[in-house]
């Protein structure tokens, strides 16, 4: 399996799992979902957040995009690009950007 393949699954997976955790908190759409690009809208009550895998062809980011947008201000909560990381430290990003949109909406 190649290494976009395992950070595909990865960031899916934690996405999957974090949605279910927080699926009192939050509400999603996941947009494109396929071997090659995975999409998805998180909202929360004061912030949206998109998640974005794929490979681009000019991008600052290797295979992922995690940005989280305030809805009430005109600041970002929460943005990164992975570069290096392994499929686990990018599942740690994801779930680390959930729990900030998480208590930004507290």
């Amino acid at each position: 399996m190649s290494d976009f393949q395992n950070v595909l699954r990865a960031a899916k997976g934690t996405f999957f799992s974090e949605t279910q955790k927080y699926h009192s908190d939050c509400q999603t759409e996941v947009l494109i979902d396929n071997d090659e690009c995975f999409r998805a809208i998180v909202e929360w009550k004061k912030c949206t957040g998109e998640l974005l895998v794929e490979r681009p062809d000019f991008a600052p980011y290797r295979f992922v995009r995690f940005c989280v947008l305030s809805s009430t201000e005109e600041k970002s909560v929460f943005f990164w690009n992975d570069s290096d990381e392994t499929p686990e430290e990018i599942a740690e990003k994801i779930k680390a950007g959930f729990r900030v949109g998480l208590e930004y909406s507290k």
